[in-house]
Parts: structure tokens; sequence; C-alpha cells
């Protein structure tokens, strides 16, 4: 009887776990995206069989995590500047004029010296860690509703 309760509960527990956690990290990357967060979450949430969070994980790649230091506009990591404010967005060679990697200090196309001090104007938005902290709560509510459960049903058939 005490195991049947048990199996039941956590049946339902994991029913209603599983999706929040599922929702709840689509809905911080989405805003991370730029995408609409409250949509898809849903949408990762409640389609069945993990479905929906498999065509999130689809769609999200052609959304990027990139935005320009200066006005904060999402930009693709190809675009060399900034569509909204044209700030430029990678660095290049002040001799033969092509672009070359932040961390160079030679052109290796070549072989002039690059300027110190240059930047581009990318920035990737910071990975928000409110997400994990809320996963894990709804983890230990589940099981601190778990424990109560057990111990009520020890205690009423005791």
């Amino acid at each position: 009887m005490l195991f049947s309760f048990f199996a039941v509960f956590l049946m339902i527990v994991l029913n209603l776990a599983i999706p929040i956690c599922i929702a709840v990290y689509v809905y911080q990357d989405a805003k991370r995206r730029g995408m609409e967060p409250i949509l898809w979450a849903l949408v990762a949430a409640i389609v069945p069989w993990f479905i929906g969070l498999i065509i999130y994980l689809l769609v999200r790649s052609g959304h990027s995590a990139l935005h320009c230091a200066k006005c904060g506009a999402s930009v693709e990591e190809q675009y060399t500047v900034c569509p909204q404010c044209g700030a430029e967005l990678k660095s290049h060679c002040p001799s033969c004029d092509r672009f070359v990697q932040p961390d160079w200090h030679l052109c290796a196309y070549c072989s002039a010296e690059l300027p110190a001090g240059r930047s581009a104007a990318v920035v990737e938005q910071p990975a928000n860690n409110k997400g994990l902290w809320i996963v894990l709560g709804i983890i230990a509510a589940a099981l601190v509703l778990m424990l109560l459960f057990v111990l009520i049903v020890n205690v009423s058939f005791a």
C-alpha cells in the first residue's frame, strides 16, 4: 500500500518537475538570444515527449547570443559592422585590410604588426545562473514533498 502511494506521488512530481525544469531552461536561453521567451517556454514544456524542446533547440541555432557592445543590438558572427549603429565588429589589418583575430599581434596574411589596444565591438550576453538556482529549488522542493508524503503515510498506517 505504501509503495503504491509513493509510486503515484513520485510519478506526479516527475510529471510536473521535468516540464517545469525544461520551461525554465528554455525561457532563460530564449531571453538571452532575443527570442520570445514565454512562447518558447510554453512550447517546450507542453508539447509531449521532449518534442517541444527538440523543436526549440533546432530553431534557436539561427538566433545569435552576440550583441554590439556600443548599442546592444543583436548581431551575427559573420557581421563586420553593426547594422544598427555602424560600429566595427571585427578588427582589420591596417596594411592589407583583411580581418584579423582580436588576439593576433601580427597579421597572418601580410605579417604587418597590428596596433595594440584594438578591440572588436562584439560581446556575448552572459549566461544567467538564476535558471540553475530555480531548477535546483524545484528539485529540492520535490524531494521535501516526497519525504513529507512518506512520513505522513508511515504515521497514518503505523
